[in-house]
């Protein structure tokens, strides 16, 4: 599978752009106000806005949704050492830079990261910029509960980083060795410190 950016109208890149733009802002928007921002008293003064990835529609995959056949349940580590169980909606299968990959996509079941969003599915994954110039915890990549539909666009654009990344006492999920990517997503949210 290739990714997505040769099947574009200038009027969806444009749009697609402006929902990405968006997103940002609101969560900015969210960091900067203090009833819902991880941040401490201390950063939450001095914080200036988070730093991203330029928008780039080579980081927009289409992937294969395998779905769970049943109600299937997986043990994620978490950032305080313990383990919490998590739904598993199913897999995702596509192709990047001639790698082939897969990754799991859960429900979010209540992660502050996704308050007030109800159906939320997330995807928890680590890169081979992890640690480098994204957070070492790695990232979610959030994920619209799809429709019957097999086919599922993924747009690393908008991922980002769990709230552990910004405040070490919120405990976050850190992603299974089936969120593991042997490939660069220079695309999203960048580390916290590279503001």
């Amino acid at each position: 599978m290739k990714t997505l950016i040769n099947t574009l109208s200038p009027e969806e890149t444009d749009a697609l752009t402006k929902a990405i733009e968006h997103a940002r802002d609101l969560k900015n928007q969210k960091m900067e106000n203090p009833t819902t921002s991880p941040l401490n008293a201390e950063k939450l003064a001095s914080f200036a806005g988070l730093s991203y990835f330029g928008i780039d529609f080579k980081f927009r995959i289409k992937a294969t949704l395998v779905r769970a056949n049943t109600e299937k349940f997986v043990a994620l580590l978490m950032s305080d050492g313990k383990t919490k169980q998590f739904r598993e909606f199913g897999t995702l299968l596509f192709s990047f830079e001639d790698a082939d990959c897969r990754l799991s996509v859960f429900y979010s079941q209540n992660l502050p990261e996704f308050a007030g969003l109800a159906d939320q599915l997330f995807i928890p994954f680590k890169d081979k910029t992890s640690g480098l110039v994204t957070f070492a915890g790695g990232r979610y990549l959030p994920l619209a509960l799809p429709d019957n539909d097999q086919n599922v666009v993924l747009d690393f654009n908008l991922a980002i980083n769990p709230y552990n990344a910004y405040n070490e006492s919120i405990v976050s999920v850190f992603p299974p060795a089936s969120g593991m990517l042997q490939v660069s997503m220079i695309s999203g949210e960048r580390k916290y410190e590279d503001r």
